[in-house]
């Protein structure tokens, strides 16, 4: 009997998240992903987002669409009102950047991923919200700073640019 209801509180949950059709639809993906793997990469959907996202077979893509959106990772920021600019560092496949700027429709956003396939899609991902975000294929890492309040990022090519100067605390 507990389990029954921790499953419709699940159901209810996801979609109280995703709307109900976006919960069946979930579930039916979720279903078809664990017993029909595709081979190509699928689209989906979330009330959450304002346009559809690219999801491939075989990949952790799936489990990271519903840790952001069917779980509401980031609900701890409905409070936040309107942010200027928003830096998503280690974006992966661009299902979080999608949804703060499906979110918050006035900021923009710097999307950071080092590992070329994330990026790809990513790329596409986040191409319908286009001047609004920049991707950048690149990481960020911790390392000692002295005197120096900029975020700096540094690409595999060897380049560095300043992102923001003066607004981090150390």
């Amino acid at each position: 009997m507990g389990q029954i209801l921790i499953r419709s509180g699940r159901a209810a949950k996801l979609c109280q998240n995703l709307g109900p059709v976006g919960a069946a639809l979930y579930k039916a993906q979720q279903l078809r992903l664990r017993y029909l793997p595709p081979l190509e990469p699928i689209w989906l959907s979330s009330q959450s987002l304002l346009h559809p996202v690219k999801c491939r077979p075989r990949t952790s893509d799936f489990d990271v669409f519903c840790q952001v959106l069917a779980h509401r990772e980031y609900r701890c920021l409905d409070e936040v009102a309107n942010p200027g600019l928003i830096i998503d560092c280690g974006a992966n496949v661009g299902y979080s950047a999608a949804y703060f700027l499906s979110r918050f429709p006035t900021a923009r956003l710097i999307a950071l991923e080092p590992d070329p396939a994330n990026f790809q899609v990513l790329r596409e991902n986040l191409a319908p919200y286009g001047d609004r975000c920049t991707a950048l294929s690149t990481a960020v890492w911790s390392g000692s700073i002295t005197n120096d309040t900029s975020l700096r990022i540094h690409s595999t090519s060897g380049e560095t640019s300043t992102i923001c100067s003066g607004l981090l605390a150390c």
